[in-house]
């Protein structure tokens, strides 16, 4: 009696390893890991073996187009950005396309991507200067228009009734530093909030 219960959870344990091994999560998230430690490679074999039984999981799709562009690999890694963007479209995966598109120097996919998202004002797009397709759309003169432009610097509010109270300059040309609005009361007693 004793054997079988040992036995039984030894069975559990394995059982859960393998579960544990297979969650999606954990998966991409190993697959980010061994990307930014430089191991590519066995990120995209991980990623890969996963997506024969998941072929539309967008996480796992977007990691491996990632992983991809962690290995150099511009075109596969289009190619999996793509197949991210069929199965969950939306702005996250046309910055991540437009981004790949650039890395493969398809600077007209790039652009038509990165505006999409700027118009969808669902996404910081000013990040855009972070990644590492800066350094080829930068020397495009389309590259402006993925920022703000001073006419919608001058409106930041979509509120009624809102006044800037205070406005700093930055140290150099197109710093931005941030800002919050937020209903703080009637600070002067006047009755308006």
């Amino acid at each position: 009696m004793l054997k079988t219960i040992q036995l039984s959870i030894i069975i559990c344990l394995i059982c859960s390893i393998a579960v544990a091994q297979t969650n999606p999560g954990q998966i991409i998230q190993a697959a980010f890991q061994k990307v930014n430690a430089g191991n590519a490679a066995e990120a995209i074999t991980d990623l890969n073996n996963f997506l024969v039984d998941n072929p539309t999981h967008y996480g796992a799709l977007s990691a491996l187009g990632f992983a991809y562009r962690g290995n150099q690999e511009y075109s596969k890694s289009v190619e999996a950005y793509e197949k991210a963007e069929k199965a969950q479209p939306g702005p996250r995966a046309n910055f991540n396309l437009g981004v790949a598109y650039a890395l493969s120097s398809d600077l007209d996919k790039s652009f038509e991507k990165l505006i999409q998202v700027k118009e969808s004002n669902a996404l910081n797009l000013t990040v855009i200067g972070l990644s590492p397709a800066a350094a080829v759309l930068s020397k495009d003169a389309r590259y402006e228009l993925l920022f703000p432009s001073k006419a919608e610097y001058a409106d930041p509010f979509t509120e009624e009734n809102v006044e800037i109270l205070q406005d700093w300059g930055g140290e150099n040309p197109n710093d931005q530093f941030g800002w919050i609005g937020r209903n703080i009361g009637d600070v002067d007693g006047d009755g308006i909030w």
